[in-house]
């Protein structure tokens, strides 16, 4: 890592055994460590590496997670990237399995969020990742991905092409997948974004589902719920503090929606047609929020 190039001690004057006072393996290690030094210093030159004292470095990740925050990213995409330290971003992240609904969900979404300036950030999966990408793409606003892999490994939604966009690893280029990269990966994308659209996640289950219970738990970002009507992950996820998102509302948690929807924008029209058969049926939203955020959940 490139930690470990630039802050490696460089034991000058340390003799190995055998070695005279003098003798020219005393010169190593302070060859060894310049050396490291210089090849830091080059891959930031050349865009490969994103330290904290970047500027296209993500502000609010570092303000949100403080010293949690890594302090470099493995970096693809920043020499053509076109944003800078001011970018403010969204998150649209959600299931691998989408369907054609979600697609309209994600194209209102990144509309919306291109209109009042903001760019978008995603994981790089298959699914709602890659409408999330192709929809960035389309309005023209920067696109940045945090992947839960080395850059170099094969993953989602595969690699990207042409301007506007970047790829941030916390690990090295050959590094694997795992859950663990990935829970790091969703906590990245969440304390980047001002907002965050979740879209058909399932109760209890996967990425999509305990990023945004530690968004909420973690008070990181607002999180915005779309989910088909009934669905049980998107009320649990409401009744802990999350916003339903109804297309037109320009962006909810950013904009305040008028005070006639606001009752709506809470709680979604399929509790208000499911009446007291769902309210029977399952536990009201104080329940699921006392639940998520003392973590049974």
């Amino acid at each position: 890592m490139i930690l470990a190039a630039l802050c490696a001690p460089m034991r000058v004057g340390v003799r190995p055994v055998g070695v005279p006072v003098g003798g020219a393996t005393m010169l190593a290690p302070a060859a060894e460590a310049s050396g490291r030094i210089g090849r830091a210093l080059t891959w930031l030159n050349e865009g490969r590496v994103l330290t904290a004292a970047c500027e296209r470095y993500p502000k609010r990740l570092q303000a949100t997670l403080g010293g949690e925050a890594p302090a470099a990213f493995w970096a693809r995409g920043l020499a053509t990237c076109g944003f800078g330290a001011g970018q403010r971003w969204v998150a649209v992240v959600g299931t691998r399995a989408p369907f054609d609904e979600d697609a309209s969900v994600v194209q209102q979404f990144v509309a919306e969020a291109a209109a009042l300036g903001f760019g978008i950030v995603s994981g790089g999966a298959i699914g709602i990742d890659a409408f999330a990408r192709r929809e960035a793409r389309r309005a023209g606003v920067p696109l940045l991905e945090f992947l839960p892999c080395g850059l170099e490994m094969p993953f989602g939604a595969g690699p990207l092409r042409g301007a506007g966009w970047a790829q941030l690893s916390a690990w090295p280029d050959l590094a694997e997948f795992s859950t663990l990269r990935a829970m790091l990966r969703n906590a990245f994308i969440y304390a980047s974004a001002e907002a965050a659209l979740v879209v058909r996640p399932r109760y209890r289950q996967g990425g999509s589902w305990h990023g945004a219970v530690n968004a909420l738990r973690e008070k990181r970002t607002r999180v915005v719920v779309s989910s088909p009507a009934g669905c049980l992950a998107g009320r649990a996820l409401c009744g802990a503090g999350a916003i339903s998102y109804f297309g037109g509302l320009t962006l909810p948690g950013l904009r305040e929606a008028p005070r006639t929807q606001r009752k709506r924008v809470r709680h979604g029209p399929s509790y208000l047609q499911l009446g007291r058969v769902f309210e029977v049926a399952h536990p009201p939203a104080a329940h699921y929020r006392a639940r998520i955020l003392r973590r049974d959940y």
